[in-house]
């Protein structure tokens, strides 16, 4: 019986848990115009689904059947930079808590959201890619992205006047992703021109040594 009842409570709390979830991305979705809204969910997401790709680069990189340690050791700084941006995000973030919930008239949402939790469930994608161009061509991509959602949340900032997030975004993060975007872009073109003619990886192998 007791067996039963512990079941019975472990079904009904992962029902509950999981309508909660669905309630609060439902809740944050209607956010989305609100710039400490996306920089905890949205765009922390991608920071984390930033830092899983490139720890799968990292190690797909190491393996035997395709040694390019070099490119993998810059992996690493990517991830190392993505690391930290999300650290800094995070610090900022609690400590924006502290600055709106002193204040007055502190929108409900805040303390929602801080009791809630950053992020809603999400899901990380592990590709590997074939080839060193698609692997830059991967990380590219996903640097773009972060571009596109820092640009929205910094408009968003400047419509509602908080001046300290369009600071942070606009003159901190944007230029940080920004530098690193075209510096894949670049190691992209390059590995474009090195590996037009390809023979067995020699281009690919060349380059690693060189970078």
């Amino acid at each position: 019986m007791m067996r039963v009842l512990v079941l019975l409570c472990a079904v009904l709390t992962s029902q509950v848990y999981v309508a909660f979830g669905q309630e609060f991305n439902s809740y944050c979705n209607h956010l989305d115009d609100l710039p400490l809204c996306a920089m905890a969910t949205s765009f922390t997401q991608e920071l984390v689904k930033k830092q899983y790709q490139y720890l799968t680069l990292i190690h797909h990189h190491y393996q035997a059947d395709r040694f390019y340690p070099n490119v993998a050791k810059y992996f690493r700084k990517c991830m190392e930079k993505t690391s930290g941006m999300l650290d800094r995000v995070a610090t900022y973030i609690m400590a924006k808590q502290v600055t709106i919930s002193a204040s007055a008239n502190a929108p409900d949402y805040v303390n929602d959201l801080f009791q809630h939790g950053f992020m809603p469930a999400f899901t990380i994608n592990h590709t590997r890619p074939p080839t060193l161009r698609s692997a830059f061509r991967q990380a590219f991509k996903s640097e773009r992205n972060t571009v596109e959602t820092l640009t929205t949340i910094h408009q968003a900032a400047e419509v509602l006047g908080d001046a300290e997030v369009a600071e942070l975004v606009g003159a901190d993060l944007i230029p940080e992703v920004t530098k690193l975007m075209n510096e894949l872009h670049t190691h992209f073109s390059m590995l474009h021109s090195v590996t037009r003619h390809n023979l067995h990886g020699l281009g690919e192998f060349i380059y690693d040594k060189n970078l």
